[in-house]
């Protein structure tokens, strides 16, 4: 469940593509390209999500992990989303993510949503 706009959302995994944070102002990005606001902090986000799908790649992102198109290794590590969106991950994070996508392509195949 996540509350925006005065609204609890229950957005199913497969719809968001990302959270973003911005002079403290936190926002849901879903597929479609809709996004909304939400009131709670990265921090609160972070611990509500299921880790098996989303890691939070720097302060300002977490990344719906099966949403992650591309992932780019030059001198400034980019995730490229499904939707077009480059993300930076932070070098701190860098091996959690490495290990946050094996995890999921261990536990996790894109079979078990019905995408359309």
């Amino acid at each position: 469940m996540l509350n925006g706009s005065g609204i609890l959302r229950n957005e199913p995994v497969e719809n968001i593509s990302y959270f973003s944070a911005f002079e403290g102002i936190s926002e849901v990005k879903l597929m479609d390209k809709r996004a909304y606001t939400l009131g709670m902090t990265m921090s609160e986000l972070e611990a509500s999500l299921p880790e098996l799908f989303f890691f939070r790649c720097s302060r300002s992102h977490i990344i719906n992990l099966l949403k992650v198109y591309k992932v780019v290794f030059n001198h400034n590590c980019n995730i490229i989303m499904e939707c077009g969106t480059i993300i930076r991950l932070s070098r701190r994070r860098r091996a959690g993510f490495s290990s946050a996508m094996k995890n999921l392509s261990k536990n996790h195949t894109r079979n078990d949503y019905n995408y359309n």
